[in-house]
This record gives structure tokens, sequence and C-alpha cells, in this order.
């Protein structure tokens, strides 16, 4: 529940283009890092450097089995970009 509600606060954030991201996994505490390295898992929804994204989506406690995947990964895929459009204005 909280990764929902971060979700939503970093959606504003990066709708606004101000404010913080809450992330889940920082890899250097002291440097900045820009927001738009960041990406969400579609199961759990915090938010991790996308360099490391595919790595944390491997063992997420909130990963489905693989006959629900296809479906969910299609509608997280769809709801990023959607929010990522609405950013952009």
């Amino acid at each position: 529940m909280r990764n929902v509600g971060n979700h939503l606060h970093n959606v504003k954030v990066l709708r606004d283009g101000q404010g913080q991201l809450f992330v889940s996994y920082r890899q250097s505490h002291n440097q900045r890092v820009a927001a738009d390295e960041y990406g969400p898992c579609p199961y759990c929804y915090g938010y991790y450097p996308k360099k490391i994204l595919w790595r944390h989506t491997q063992k997420c406690k909130f990963t489905m089995r693989r006959d629900q995947e296809n479906d969910s990964l299609s509608r997280a895929a769809c709801y990023y970009q959607n929010q990522k459009k609405e950013a952009l204005f």
C-alpha cells in the first residue's frame, strides 16, 4: 500500500516537473540522479533505477504466476505510458 501512495506522489512530481521522487532503492545517497532514470515496478509500484529494475522484477514478492503475468504487464505498461504522456503536458 505504501508504494501505491508513493507512486501517486511520483506521478504528480513527474507531471508537475518539481519535487522529489520517493524511491525504493538509491544507488548512492550523496549523488543527485535525474528523475527519468527511475521507473516503477509493474508489480509493487516501487521506484527503482531503470538499470536494475529488471533484476527487482525477477524477485519482487508481488510477482504473479506466469499465466497472469502477460495481462498484468500489458496493463502496467499501458498505465505507465499514459502517465508519461500526462507528465509531458
